[in-house]
């Protein structure tokens, strides 16, 4: 659970390894990661339960980092390899609610990330609905799920998880926008006439 989270200098007073996050993690493949999030994800209520988080309003993108939060806290996998399966966590999220046929948001549009004020009263607005959600106790939701979301939803933690996302993507696209660029410049070169073709080589001008 979120309330696990380490606080600043509580490993000073707290006995060593004492908490889940002081310890190995559980798994260090991430593809054993990854079958940990998706058996979990792929449950009855846990797939009820991310469907009705996105239809709220949260983003994809905040909901795996809330995901991948959370195990760290609860010392699954460490944020490296929580980095690493993100995307594969997303596409899999995305494909349930794309058959499910509900809407949803991969990411906060470009235009709320600039307005924080305006991303933390949407996120409010979201853990309302989600606190409400769990006051009606569902019994084909689960409401931990819920529950660790609406806990992990604008904690330091979080935001630092998906701050690192967001930078390693824009790390990995920056090769492919360069890539274009790239093949224009192999192109040009494949189409300038070698010396022979133009008749204008070093050979040639000594016949001259």
């Amino acid at each position: 659970m979120i309330e696990n989270i380490a606080i600043p200098g509580q490993s000073l007073t707290d006995e060593p390894k004492n908490f889940a996050w002081e310890r190995p993690p559980e798994i260090a493949d991430p593809n054993e990661a990854v079958k940990h999030h998706l058996k979990y994800l792929s449950t009855e209520d846990a797939v009820e339960s991310t469907l009705f988080v996105l239809e709220s309003g949260l983003p994809i993108s905040t909901l795996v980092s809330t995901l991948m939060t959370n195990a760290v806290g609860n010392g699954i996998h460490s944020i490296d390899v929580g980095l690493i399966i993100s995307p594969v966590i997303h596409e899999s999220i995305k494909a349930t609610a794309d058959e499910a046929g509900v809407n949803y948001k991969e990411k906060f549009s470009d235009e709320k990330q600039k307005s924080e004020a305006r991303k933390q009263r949407t996120n409010s607005l979201i853990r309302s609905a989600l606190e409400s959600a769990l006051e009606d106790d569902d019994p084909n939701m689960d409401e931990e799920l819920i529950e660790e979301t609406v806990e992990a939803m604008g904690s330091p933690e979080t935001e630092a998880f998906e701050a690192a996302a967001q930078q390693q993507e824009a790390a990995q696209a920056e090769p492919e926008a360069e890539l274009p660029m790239e093949e224009e410049e192999q192109q040009q070169t494949q189409d300038m006439p070698s010396p022979s073709q133009s008749g204008q080589g070093l050979m040639s001008r000594g016949g001259m």
